[in-house]
């Protein structure tokens, strides 16, 4: 490995380090907090300091180098950058509402929901997509038992997720397949249409 002074065309002074490809002195670099790729020079570059140099000293300490006294010139200028951090999801939640108990009546329903879709032998990924959606939907109507929610009820609670959530045709489905097979399978209601 061998180490370099460089400079860019705005007098940022950095450390060059240039290893071999695939090397351990590559991945060690690679878990230094501040490095950048320099593809023209192909080295790594981090920022000249006393601590920049105490970090890569803790990092390559144990390794064979050289200090050379040739001082590389970087092309164009080098941007400021950051301690490279693994990635995290950018979703913030505009609020946290607190979390809905459900009712002993709900917790029975899927239950019930739940061994019937066992019995009719569907697939685990739609067991885990109605139980979802059928909780959302008693969680609407979680002060009303889930026998008693009639045609009306449920025609409200679709035209509350279209106009307000917004969902798209695929969620709009999905809710009423679920919330079908509940009353279908489970409460033994005839077949039923939301939207006849």
């Amino acid at each position: 490995m061998q180490i370099y002074k460089a400079k860019d065309p705005a007098h940022h002074i950095f450390f060059a380090l240039r290893v071999q490809k695939d090397s351990l002195a590559m991945q060690l670099i690679k878990s230094c907090p501040i490095r950048h790729w320099d593809q023209n020079l192909k080295v790594w570059l981090v920022p000249y300091s006393k601590d920049n140099w105490k970090i890569l000293q803790q990092k390559i300490g144990t390794l064979p180098y050289t200090i050379e006294k040739e001082v590389l010139i970087i092309p164009t200028t080098i941007q400021p950058f950051i301690p490279y951090q693994k990635k995290s999801s950018s979703f913030v939640p505009k609020e946290i509402k607190p979390k809905t108990i459900l009712s002993i009546d709900h917790q029975n329903a899927l239950l019930k929901m739940k061994e019937q879709l066992v019995v009719k032998r569907y697939q685990p990924s739609t067991h885990k997509s109605y139980l979802a959606c059928m909780t959302e939907f008693l969680t609407y109507y979680n002060n009303k038992k889930a026998a008693e929610i009639d045609m009306e009820d449920i025609k409200a609670f679709m035209l509350f997720k279209i106009n307000h959530d917004k969902i798209s045709e695929n969620t709009q489905n999905g809710l009423i397949n679920s919330i079908k097979f509940y009353y279908e399978k489970v409460e033994k209601r005839e077949k039923f249409y939301v939207y006849d």
